[in-house]
């Protein structure tokens, strides 16, 4: 495995990570203050059930593009797009049509029937343009798709500011996101036309699909595992709390988010390696890998939680604030979990041992749905948390365990409690400062409690004698 390429493109992914990051944020301020809390919840379920509907419809067929490129691509990507763009067009029309037929959608009265066409275009568009821009990651050029990932979420980001604040109306945003689309699509589709050079060969359809398809349940139920506490508090609930819900649920996706730096590189790269039998220097990655994760979440988890009403207040309102914060280290640990999974994911995709993914990820998914059902009527929004958390814990550990089988990951242990003293030291520090005004804290804390869990975990003994040596020949170079 080439580990500078590996770093080098989750360099450039972070700029995307950060991009996305700062976008949702700026968006829920601007709902939750301007148009309403209960608006927010509406316009969350939503883009969840778009996001859903369309990881329905793609049919994984981005990983099938990835997957088969390598040796045909200018074929793999012209059969590829057509299959995406006649399912895209039939799931567009169904959903359009089914969504017309009853009275209501979600189970919520009130919410406005203007929606329904726009989602359905929302999803017709979204489904082709997935395959346009994950074709640079099939040519494994992974900064390519990133910066044009980061490209259409500024796009999207701008436009969705510009409607909520001049018209504050969700219709009139969802129709702005439809155009964005639809134009992101037609430009990736004139870039990438001299690669359309040929017919598209039907026979390879049932190719795509073996690959593709055993992978719906997984991606299905990957997206439920996001959404369907989202439809569940909206239907037990309300909007209102369904807001609250998804404001404190956003920030938390930080971990996957940051983390998912990785996946655009790893997917490939990881594909390439297993491809080369290259399985020992797997290993040693995911072991360097599994390491730093663990020692780097603890303190952000534990930061996170002592920060969860100062951001609340930061980017909703003070009653999001006072109600979210409480689900802020339950979601926190469930997210650290799931940003995990997807990089374990990675050798069993290489593996094609779809069907094994697919089976974990729809027994997390029932897990999940039974307990919000039993949860969220007897204990609200903390149910929902606590659902999401069982969900991803068993996701991650099948997910270790058959990993492991393949290649030998250690657990680290030793990091981990080396994390923790230092954890416990940052805590100690940060709260000498007795510091009360929220501003002040969001603003103070991140930094020094980033600079005290460095010096402390440095102190204890955290780094091994080899990080040592390579901390000292970096500084000698620049000296």
């Amino acid at each position: 495995m080439n580990y500078r390429r590996i770093l080098s493109d989750a360099g450039t992914s972070l700029i995307r990570s950060a991009i996305s990051i700062l976008a949702g944020l700026v968006v829920i301020p601007i709902i939750t203050r301007y148009i309403g809390e209960a608006e927010y919840g509406i316009w969350a379920t939503v883009l969840s059930f778009v996001g859903l509907i369309t990881t329905v419809g793609g049919m994984h067929l981005h990983g099938a593009l990835i997957r088969y490129s390598e040796t045909e691509t200018n074929q793999t990507f012209t059969d590829v797009l057509s299959l995406a763009s006649m399912a895209a067009a039939s799931i567009a029309l169904i959903v359009t049509v089914v969504a017309l037929g009853y009275k209501s959608v979600f189970g919520v009265e009130s919410l406005p029937r203007g929606l329904i066409v726009p989602v359905g275009l929302l999803i017709g568009a979204r489904i082709p343009t997935s395959i346009l821009l994950n074709f640079p990651r099939a040519q494994q050029q992974v900064k390519h798709f990133e910066f044009l990932s980061a490209g259409r979420k500024i796009v999207e980001t701008g436009t969705l500011v510009a409607v909520f604040w001049y018209l504050r109306d969700l219709v009139s945003a969802l129709w702005a996101l439809v155009g964005v689309a639809i134009g992101f699509g037609l430009l990736l589709l004139g870039v990438y036309r001299h690669y359309i050079d040929r017919l598209p060969n039907p026979t390879n359809y049932l190719k795509y699909l073996r690959y593709g398809v055993p992978m719906i349940p997984k991606e299905v139920a990957g997206s439920l595992l996001h959404h369907a506490d989202k439809f569940l508090l909206l239907y037990f609930l309300g909007p209102v709390a369904t807001g609250v819900y998804t404001a404190a649920y956003s920030v938390t996706t930080v971990f996957p988010s940051l983390i998912g730096i990785f996946n655009g590189t790893l997917y490939p790269n990881v594909t390439a390696a297993w491809e080369n039998e290259e399985f020992g220097q797997l290993s040693r990655f995911y072991t360097v890998f599994l390491r730093w994760y663990g020692i780097l979440s603890i303190p952000a988890i534990i930061g996170l939680t002592l920060l969860a009403d100062s951001v609340l207040r930061f980017i909703s309102t003070p009653t999001i604030a006072r109600q979210g914060a409480v689900l802020i280290p339950i979601l926190a640990i469930a997210f650290s979990l799931q940003g995990l999974e997807f990089s374990l994911s990675y050798p069993l995709t290489a593996a094609e041992e779809t069907k094994r993914i697919a089976r974990i990820t729809v027994a997390a998914v029932l897990v999940n749905l039974v307990l919000n059902v039993a949860l969220i009527p007897t204990i609200g929004m903390i149910g929902a948390a606590v659902a999401t958390l069982m969900a991803f814990c068993i996701r991650t550990g099948w997910l270790y365990y058959y990993v492991d089988e393949h290649l030998n990951i250690q657990i680290p242990i030793q990091g981990i409690g080396y994390s923790i003293l230092a954890t416990i030291g940052m805590v100690a520090i940060l709260h000498l400062l007795t510091i009360e005004y929220w501003l002040w804290k969001l603003g103070l804390y991140p930094p020094i409690g980033a600079i005290s869990f460095g010096a402390i975990f440095i102190l204890v003994g955290g780094l091994k004698t080899s990080e040592n040596a390579k901390i000292v020949t970096v500084v000698n170079r620049k000296t």
